[in-house]
């Protein structure tokens, strides 16, 4: 699923789930962060090249775990070091 249809889930249903639900306040957190992530609310960084050639705004981003567009690229990379570190049994008949 796209990272930003996520984001559009939380944001469109969030607070109506909320209001019928008890959210404790790590999962809130984590949809408040998801909702946040990349919007101008959070503030941006201009990204270009030394020569002056190009320049891009950037949002900046929750860097929440959880999040499908912070935390998957943590997940991956973790995910490979655990592969890197398994053992593999081959049996010997």
């Amino acid at each position: 699923m796209d990272a930003g249809i996520v984001q559009k889930i939380f944001t469109d249903h969030f607070e109506s789930y909320r209001k019928s639900h008890v959210v404790d306040t790590r999962p809130y957190y984590a949809a408040e962060s998801i909702m946040s992530c990349r919007i101008p609310d959070q503030g941006y960084h201009i990204d270009g090249c030394p020569n002056g050639d190009y320049h891009v705004l950037l949002y900046n981003s929750c860097k929440h775990r959880s999040c499908p567009q912070c935390g998957s690229i943590e997940t991956e990379l973790w995910l490979e070091r655990r592969r890197g570190q398994a053992l593999f049994w081959t049996p010997h008949f």
